[in-house]
């Protein structure tokens, strides 16, 4: 299965840059994720919101670009968090692994829904009733 490739949509507030991801970001378009993300970074910027509710799929080159955005973002002195959604698109393990390498707004019920054991065995669309 191929998906779209990952889309990034930035969105500029006083003090806060929200990146929203859509797609799939892989190892094919990980190495230009920070340069797209950081591009233009007005100066009063404090805090990156990475929006990865939309992202459909994440491979390990996905995640080392994430960190790699991280880190840089860290390195800009700004408060760096990722967004997972109340319904995000990505699988149990996608999940699993960005809730461990990123600090995540939502981590704790998403990391505890899809750790949970009974929740390994039941689809996404059956948790949801």
């Amino acid at each position: 299965m191929t998906h779209k490739p990952a889309q990034v949509f930035v969105v500029d507030e006083p003090g806060v840059r929200t990146a929203a991801l859509s797609g799939s970001l892989d190892v094919f378009g990980a190495g230009v994720l920070a340069a797209r993300v950081l591009s233009g970074l007005p100066a009063g910027a404090t805090k990156l919101v990475v929006d990865l509710s939309e992202l459909l799929s994440v491979d390990s080159g996905g995640v080392s670009a994430l960190t790699r955005l991280r880190d840089q973002a860290r390195a800009r002195v700004l408060d760096f968090h990722a967004h997972l959604g109340s319904h995000p698109r990505l699988s149990p393990t996608a999940l699993r692994v960005l809730c461990r390498v990123l600090p995540c707004d939502d981590g704790d019920e998403i990391y505890l829904s899809v750790s949970s054991p009974a929740s390994a065995t039941r689809s996404p669309v059956a948790a949801e009733r």
